[in-house]
């Protein structure tokens, strides 16, 4: 569900992240305060010497070096202060932001598939790195300037009432000013921001298609039709872009020093006026550089207002995201051991709106023989789906074990079915790290189970055997060499339900042979399921469901379903011909 806060519940979210590190943040503001005091003590010494000592005719050396001292020391030390401060504040800002990627990407790996079905690509992307970026920018550079520019504003604010009240009243012009400003910039730049993201979830999303379907691109020759996409995409950000900076020109540092020139020009012109020097010279130019002083953290806090908007944006993003629900499991931890599966009228519908499962009632007893054969779209990898937990029923029971799906827990489900996609997942590293895939599971067991399947030939016939270093996607190999290194993936640890889904579909006779050996191996140990287009991985089922648009049309075994002559019949024929 999508929520929408405004920036002020976001920011107290973002605050329960700084919490652990709430003793280094007042450390911080400490020294940041104390610098502050450091640094404007200084035009207050110069005023006090202009005024006072030029007085005297003659002034001892022990004096201008006692104040030359004093100027120098502070400033050094405001200086130190100020970078350790910044540093300290940056550390604890780069401490939260990747505390919220971490959530973010946890959170992500914890979705429903059913989630993701409605997610582009290029949004999640955003999301995880741009959205992020933003929130460290609004920690170290905003919030940090925010507070370094509260505290100098406050020091300088009563450094100007020391020197000279009435000049402190003036100076007081200038907020109501600088709010009315950036009320006017928020109210605008809002919608503007909302346009950049959007335009980069849209070049991500762009980028992401090209590179995927470069083949097909380029097989048809549509580079100059991307290209000129690719054109428009980035016109419109560049637009959305220049409209900010427009905004920014128009209402942030021009318009401010507009101001703050005008106010000035008031104080030197009272000072003008005012009889027998009310206003001493020193006291001047004390005003004058505390008044330039003034004008830099108020211009900075508006100036970071692109900041405050884009990281409005971002949050509203990234915690919609997080409240978004995740997959839900069971907390049944007792291990899957017959693998039987039995489903009890099932009508299943991605969108609440068109069936894809339309009561489907079949039962399959523990270490046997399941197939799913009908047209596209015929709820075939759906059900396949349902057994694997990825999405939850709404009508309908599906029991494994005589105990129902929704009861188990995520480690039941995921160590005691597993499911071999039609296209395999290959990670850029070794063969090994692709079948033990993450798992603590010793190279020996990796070899049992590669000769139990008679795969040790075709391990052995890539250069470096089993530690041989395999390319992104797996480009360079075979349908028929994915499928076999996603089987022994799937069976270096047996499940108790394994799902093939259509993986013999872009195989050569020889694998799809190999393959069928290894299921013959496995049906002693484990129940099988396998969605089929080649009708010969299937002749030895001991169940076969046809399914014709959500509903099961025909069911039993290769050589009864041949004598009914209905759908498989014609179906195995066609294939057969």
């Amino acid at each position: 569900m999508y929520i929408k806060y405004n920036l002020k519940n976001y920011l107290k979210r973002l605050l329960i992240y700084a919490y652990p590190f709430k003793k280094k943040f007042i450390l911080a503001c400490s020294m940041l305060l104390l610098s502050s005091a450091m640094e404007i003590s200084g035009p207050i010494i110069i005023s006090y010497f202009i005024d006072n000592l030029f007085k005297i005719v003659k002034m001892p050396i022990w004096m201008f070096l006692i104040f030359m001292f004093s100027f120098l020391v502070l400033q050094i030390m405001s200086a130190i202060l100020r970078y350790y401060q910044s540093y300290i504040f940056s550390k604890i800002s780069l401490n939260i932001v990747a505390k919220i990627r971490n959530i973010v990407m946890n959170s992500i790996l914890h979705k429903p598939l059913s989630w993701f079905d409605k997610q582009s690509m290029g949004k999640l992307i955003s999301i995880i790195i741009n959205d992020t970026e933003i929130i460290k920018n609004l920690l170290i550079h905003f919030i940090s300037s925010i507070i370094k520019s509260i505290t100098l504003i406050f020091s300088i604010s009563v450094a100007i009432f020391i020197l000279n009240w009435k000049l402190g009243f003036i100076s007081l012009i200038l907020f109501p000013i600088i709010i009315f400003i950036m009320k006017t910039y928020q109210i605008y730049s809002i919608p503007i921001f909302f346009r950049i993201r959007h335009c980069v979830e849209n070049i991500n999303n762009f980028f992401n298609e090209i590179i995927k379907n470069m083949k097909i691109i380029q097989q048809f020759r549509q580079q100059k039709r991307f290209r000129e996409k690719l054109y428009k995409i980035n016109k419109e950000h560049f637009k959305a872009r220049m409209d900010s900076l427009k905004l920014e020109g128009y209402l942030l540092r021009p318009l401010l020093s507009l101001v703050f020139s005008l106010i000035l020009c008031i104080i030197l012109l009272l000072f003008g006026l005012s009889p027998n020097n009310i206003v001493g010279v020193g006291t001047l130019y004390a005003f004058i550089h505390y008044l330039g002083r003034l004008s830099e953290p108020l211009i900075e806090i508006t100036s970071h207002q692109s900041i405050l908007q884009q990281a409005h944006v971002a949050c509203e993003r990234i915690f919609n995201l997080l409240e978004s629900p995740i997959q839900s499991y069971g907390k049944d931890n007792k291990k899957i051991f017959s693998g039987c599966i039995q489903a009890k009228n099932i009508t299943f519908s991605y969108d609440y709106k068109n069936l894809i499962l339309n009561h489907i009632s079949f039962y399959v007893p523990e270490k046997s023989f399941l197939a799913l054969v009908g047209q596209t779209g015929s709820g075939k990898s759906t059900l396949a789906n349902l057994i694997m937990g990825h999405y939850s029923l709404k009508n309908g029971t599906l029991l494994i074990d005589n105990r129902p799906i929704e009861t188990l827990s995520r480690k039941v489900i995921r160590k005691g079915i597993s499911m071999v996609q039609q296209d395999p997942v290959i990670i850029s590293r070794s063969i090994y790290d692709n079948i033990v895939f993450g798992r603590k599971i010793k190279e020996k067991q990796v070899w049992s189970t590669l000769k139990n399947l008679n795969l040790v030939s075709f391990i052995n016939s890539f250069p470096n055997g089993i530690f041989s270093k395999l390319d992104e996607y797996g480009n360079m190999l075979s349908a028929g060499q994915k499928q076999l290194i996603s089987l022994a993936r799937v069976l270096v640890s047996v499940p108790s339900i394994l799902i093939l889904d259509e993986s013999t579909s872009n195989i050569d006779y020889d694998t799809e042979k190999l393959i069928n050996n290894i299921l013959c191996k496995i049906k002693k140990t484990t129940t099988i399921i396998v969605i089929a287009h080649r009708f010969s991985t299937i002749l030895n089922a001991d169940n076969i469901l046809v399914l014709h648009k959500g509903n099961i049309a025909e069911q039993g075994n290769h050589l009864s379903l041949i004598k009914e002559k209905g759908k498989y019949y014609k179906m195995y024929n066609l294939q057969k011909n």
